[in-house]
């Protein structure tokens, strides 16, 4: 199963999670699905 999920968020923190991902070698979804694994792993 494939689930989408859109965020309304700021252009400043846009920029900030883009810039993120791309130092990461990642896609913006590949970053943010990490991140939201780590998170509801905790």
């Amino acid at each position: 199963m494939q689930a989408s999920c859109s965020l309304r968020v700021t252009p400043e923190l846009h920029r900030a999670v883009t810039a993120a991902a791309k130092a990461h070698g990642q896609s913006l979804n590949q970053w943010a699905t990490g991140v939201l694994r780590d998170a509801v792993a905790r």
